[in-house]
Order: structure tokens, then C-alpha cells, then sequence
């Protein structure tokens, strides 16, 4: 159906179905071990490896300085000639800013090992992999600006299923040797998943063999370093809670949490692996800028918030079978934060499509104030709320910081496009609507049986006006074609 949607875009319909699908692939690697590791790690092994992961993915945008992140899309574009060469030239740049960053750790490690309640061994490893983690995500990026989506799959999949298949087997050979199983299970993935980073540190240096280049690093740098506080400000928000858990709870209680959010983000799969093939045709239709073209984002663009509500509605509606089949009684009282996860998740895509449109003015600047504000909301009413209610809060301080998030990202969007692109009052209904009918499990997971009628009436109605859906999803075909 979405190949409709994009009239002579067919790449960008392969695209995006091969993305889901290897999306949905990953994730359900990570579901297959989700049982294996919360029966064979306590909870507080668990709590080792999201705290892990966590304060990874708050590093890594400081050591790789955001390279890998919108700007190297822009950079795809501007340097179509020298792609290369860039490549090359931005991977010196996170190369030594990780070693600096790694030195000042060293310089404060007793301090820092406290607050990242981390063995200094841990980190030691974890800048390792940090190190090399910018050649295999720069690849990456590049395979999907040129749709070279069989590349990008395979090599998707067997870093996944490779990582995935090294963490169970170490786990199971020391389960009784008296180890920690959270770091075996940590040192087995992104050991794994290092050795492929750091074939590709090796492929695009030989490649491009640029180290510095004063155009590259001005245009990277002015871009990423607004950018770079973005990512942490938006890791913040996706996963600083299981850190700030581990700080004021425990390692049991950030591993609970930490699990549970797993569950809650596979909707996510969906989004990331549309905005994935999106992005290309937006920046396309934002470089025309025709009243056409203007009709056809927005369209478009209303119809895949629609997807995406339906694809976290439908998650949350079974979530509590889904936590049932993949964990233990230890997890399931914490079932109950999902709705508020997934309504938080959602407005990741609400957030995405004003972001996208203020990185291609080039003006990363808004869309870093919009998301340190969102990050600073969250930080502050998590220190506060988790300490009054329990780990059991940080799930809606966080819906609540998403809501400001995305809010001050439509306002930055509407500051540096003053021609309306978006349909502002739809896009306020599609999402208010969102969330109200995602809490509203929280009432049906005590009545089984109202939940799945309610399913079912949702699922007749679609199914009643599906004719009248397809005319509105295919108008955009058919006015493409009488033009």
C-alpha cells in the first residue's frame, strides 16, 4: 500500500519495507534472548547491563561528536563527489575526540566510577568499543542515502545475530563460575558487534585516506556540535531513567525498567525504518517547494502518524501477553508502565517530522534547545518523583517530557519555515487521541476480556471502512496522476 504513496519513489518503497523488516528481524533476536536472560540474570545482572547500555548511549554522542547523525545525511548530499574522503576525514575527528574523552576519564576515574556505578573495567571496554563504533554507523548510514538496502541487511543481520548468539553462549558457559553474567552478557554483544566496527575503522580509512580536511571538518563540525547535545538530550530522555533508577533505586529495580521499555519500543522498529526511507524524498520535496509538493508531505506524512498510532496502539494493547511470554513474575507487575512508554515512543515520530524539516534549513541549533530543554524537564521531575513514588514514576515524567519536546520542536520548525507545511490541528488530534486511548489500558489490563472486545470492535470498524481508507490513503496516487 505505501508504494502508492510514492509515485515513481519505488526505491524508496523497497527501502523502507526491506528497513522494517530487518528491523522487525533484530528486534525479534532481541525478544528470542529476552527469555534466555531474564531466567539465567537476576535482576540486578539485568540492571548491569542497562545501566551499561545506557551510559553508552550518553557517551557515544560525545566521543563520535553527532558525526553520524543528520549531518551526515546533509553531508551525503553536499559532497556527493567526495563521499569518500569525508568519510574518512570525520572518522579521525571522533577517533580524537574518544581518545581525549577516554584520557579525561582516566584523569577522574575514582569519581566517575561512582557515578556511572560501573566497574572501571567496564568502562574501559566501553570506550573500546566507542572507539570504533562510528566506522560501522557511518557505513551504514551511507548504504541507506544510496539504498544499497541489501548491503545494509546483511550486514545488519549478522552483527545482530552474531552479537546476540556470542552474549548467550558466554552467559550459559559461565553461569556457574561464579561471574557476573551482566558483564559476560555486556562483553559478549559489543565485543561482537566491535570486531565488525572495527573492519569497517579499517575499510574507510583505507578508502578515503583523508584525515583532515579543513572543508569536511567545518561543515561536520558547525552542524554536529548542535547535534551532539541533541542525541544526549534525546538519550536522555529514552534512557537516562534506567540510570537515574539504578542511582536511587537499585540495580533490581533499573533492570526491571530497563527490560520493560524494551518491550515498550518495538513500535518503534516501524518509524525508524519509514523515517529511514523518508528522509530522502522530504529533503527532495523541500528542494522543489511547490504547492504540490507541499500537499504531497503532508499527506504523506498524516498518513504514517496514523501508522505509527496504529502499530503503538496494537503493541500496548498486548503487551501484558507479550510480557507474560518473555519474562518472568519478577516483570510483570511493572506491565502497567507500558501504555505511558509507548505514548512517550509515539511522540518520537510527532517530534521527528519538525526536526526533519529544521535539519534541512540547517538550523540544528533549534532542534538542540527544544530537546536540552525536553532532557532537563525529565532529569529534574525523575530526581524529584522517583524518590516520592518509586522507579514506577519515571515512565511519565517522561511521556510528560516528550509532550514539551515536541511541542518546542513544531515551534522551531514554524520559526525557520514560514510557508505552513503540516497540518498543525490534524496532527494535535492524531496524537492527543494517541495517548488518551494508550493510557487507557491501564484500566483494560484488569479486564481481559472488555480489552479484546475493544480490540475487536477497533479492528471491524477498520475493517468496515477499509474501501474508504484506501481512497484516503491513495487520493495523493490518483491526483498525481491526473496531473
Amino acid at each position: 500500500m505505501l508504494s502508492k504513496l510514492f509515485k515513481n519513489k519505488s526505491i524508496v518503497f523497497k527501502a523502507s519495507i526491506v528497513y522494517v523488516v530487518v528491523g522487525f528481524l533484530n528486534k525479534a533476536i532481541g525478544i528470542i534472548t529476552i527469555p534466555i536472560f531474564t531466567r539465567l540474570l537476576s535482576t540486578a545482572e539485568m540492571g548491569v547491563s542497562t545501566t551499561y547500555i545506557s551510559w553508552q548511549l550518553m557517551i557515544y554522542p560525545v566521543t563520535s561528536l553527532s558525526l553520524v547523525s543528520g549531518s551526515l545525511f546533509l553531508a551525503m548530499k553536499e559532497f556527493k563527489n567526495e563521499r569518500d574522503k569525508y568519510e574518512s576525514s570525520i572518522l579521525s575527528i571522533s577517533t580524537l575526540v574518544t581518545i581525549v574523552v577516554f584520557a579525561i576519564y582516566l584523569c577522574f576515574h575514582t569519581q566517575l566510577n561512582k557515578l556511572l556505578t560501573l566497574p572501571a573495567e567496564l568502562i574501559t571496554f566501553m570506550f573500546i568499543c566507542l572507539l570504533f563504533q562510528p566506522a560501522l554507523d557511518i557505513w551504514m548510514v551511507r548504504q541507506r542515502y544510496e539504498y544499497k538496502v541489501r548491503k545494509m541487511a546483511i550486514v545488519t543481520l549478522a552483527t545482530n545475530v552474531g552479537s546476540a548468539l556470542v552474549a548467550v553462549l558466554a552467559v550459559l558457559y559461565f553461569q556457574n563460575k561464579g561471574t557476573n553474567l551482566g558483564i559476560v552478557r555486556i562483553v559478549g554483544t559489543y565485543g561482537t558487534i566491535a570486531l565488525f566496527s572495527l573492519y569497517y575503522f579499517i575499510f574507510i580509512f583505507k578508502r578515503g585516506r583523508t584525515f583532515y580536511n579543513k572543508k569536511f571538518w567545518d561543515f561536520a563540525i558547525k552542524l554536529s556540535i548542535p547535534l551532539m547535545f541533541h542525541t544526549i538530550g534525546k538519550n536522555i530522555l529514552d534512557v537516562s531513567d534506567q540510570s537515574m533508577i539504578s542511582l536511587l533505586c537499585g540495580k533490581s529495580e533499573a533492570g526491571i525498567y530497563g527490560t520493560i521499555y524494551s518491550v515498550a519500543s518495538l513500535s518503534l522498529i516501524v518509524w525508524t525504518a519509514i523515517n529511514n526511507a523518508f528522509v530522502p524524498y522530504l529533503f527532495e520535496k523541500l528542494d522543489s517547494n511547490t504547492d504540490r509538493d507541499v500537499h504531497d508531505v503532508n499527506r504523506i506524512t498524516m498518513v504514517l502518524l496514523l501508522l505509527f498510532a496504529a502499530a503503538s496502539l496494537c503493541l500496548t494493547a498486548v503487551a501484558p501477553e507479550i510480557v507474560r511470554l518473555l519474562m518472568t513474575d519478577a516483570y510483570f507487575g511493572a506491565v502497567y508502565l507500558i501504555p505511558a512508554i509507548t505514548g512517550g515512543i509515539y511522540l518520537t515520530c510527532v517530534y521527528n517530522i519538525f526536526a526533519n524539516v529544521v535539519l534541512y534549513y540547517k538550523k540544528p541549533s533549534y532542534i538542540m534547545y527544544g530537546t536540552l530543554f525536553a532532557a532537563a524537564v525529565n532529569i529534574l521531575l525523575n530526581f524529584v518523583l522517583i524518590r516520592k513514588f518509586g522507579y514506577q514514576a519515571a515512565a511519565y515524567n517522561t511521556l510528560i517530557a516528550c509532550v514539551l519536546l515536541s511541542l518546542v520542536q513544531g515551534f522551531a520548525m514554524s520559526r525557520v519555515r514560514k510557508k505552513p507545511l503540516y497540518n498543525y490541528k490534524t496532527i494535535f488530534l492524531i496524537s492527543a487521541g494517541t495517548i488518551i486511548l494508550s493510557l487507557s489500558f491501564n484500566v483494560l489490563y484488569r479486564t481481559t476480556l472488555i480489552r479484546y472486545l475493544m480490540i475487536a470492535a477497533i479492528a471491524a470498524i477498520i475493517f468496515a471502512y477499509r474501501n474508504k481508507i484506501k481512497n484516503m490513503i491513495f487520493e495523493l496516487k490518483e491526483a498525481d496522476t491526473n496531473e
